[in-house]
Parts: structure tokens; C-alpha cells; sequence
């Protein structure tokens, strides 16, 4: 269990971050804002959220999965290659009619 003043703190940062409104006591240019980001009306009993914190980064690439990508594309191709070799080994030649 964390201690009380953690959760505490928590909170208070939580509350700095999080904005929560019922649409009936928005000012009218800010829920005409809200609508147009939503893109549909919102009615007077709806609850809205608002929440800001950093944006979620994808980590770069590491030099390991750029190598295994690689080898992968390299299977991948090879295996390509092998069903089309396949595919033109089965074909039969075309049918010529003689006259």
C-alpha cells in the first residue's frame, strides 16, 4: 500500500494536469470549441475531461532491431523468390493449335 502522502501528491498532480466540466456549465465558446473537436454536439448533462501531459514517444530504433528487420526482409525475399520460381517450374506452356 503506498503511504497517504504519495497518493497525496498524486493527486494533486493529477489534478493539475486533468480539467473535468459538465457540458451545461461551459461558457459558450469554449463548448463550441469542444464540438467542433469532437465533431458532433455535446447536451447539457455530458461530463467533459480534459487532460495534458507529455505526448507518449515511440523509442527509437535500436541498432538490434534494425538488424533483425533486415534479416527478416532478406527471408522474406528469398522466400518470394523460391515460390515464384515454383509457380513458373509448375505453369505449363501454352496450348498451340495446329492447323
Amino acid at each position: 500500500m503506498l503511504p497517504a502522502i504519495w497518493y497525496a501528491t498524486f493527486l494533486e498532480f493529477r489534478m493539475q494536469n486533468v480539467i473535468t466540466r459538465k457540458a451545461g456549465e461551459m461558457s459558450a465558446p469554449l463548448r463550441a470549441a469542444v464540438e467542433e473537436m469532437l465533431g458532433r454536439a455535446i447536451a447539457d448533462h455530458e461530463q467533459i475531461q480534459i487532460s495534458a501531459g507529455p505526448a507518449a514517444q515511440a523509442p527509437p530504433p535500436s541498432d538490434e532491431k534494425t538488424s533483425v528487420v533486415a534479416r527478416l526482409e532478406a527471408l522474406l525475399n528469398r522466400r518470394e523468390e523460391k515460390v515464384r520460381s515454383r509457380e513458373e517450374a509448375q505453369t505449363p506452356p501454352p496450348v498451340r493449335k495446329t492447323a
